[in-house]
């Protein structure tokens, strides 16, 4: 490999390197609401898979602690598959900024 050669491959890891971390960094500040019960209780993630805010309704104060676990269940299950969708999105648009082959990202 010649010497031109091996600098430009050091010049495109580079790039990518550099749209890698910019991806994680809009991945970071991602947000997404998971809900549930049409809104009675609302999750908020990071894309950094952190719960950062929870809203349980005033209404279902005084429901069976039951329901109410399973409406937060739903709300954290719904949130996570937010976030799963919107890093998976960020991640295609990277690969495709970087002509990687298609499904590239795919597990």
């Amino acid at each position: 490999m010649s010497e031109a050669s091996m600098q430009q491959l050091m010049e495109q890891a580079k790039k990518m390197q550099d749209q890698m971390k910019q991806a994680q960094a809009r991945i970071e500040q991602l947000r997404v609401i998971g809900e549930a019960g049409g809104g009675l209780v609302k999750i908020t993630f990071n894309g950094l898979h952190q719960a950062i805010d929870v809203y349980v309704s005033p209404t279902l104060i005084g429901e069976e602690e039951e329901m109410i676990a399973d409406l937060v269940k739903a709300a954290i299950n719904s949130a996570v598959q937010k976030i799963e969708a919107a890093i998976k999105e960020e991640m295609g648009r990277v690969a495709k900024d970087m002509q990687l082959p298609e499904h590239f990202d795919s597990e």
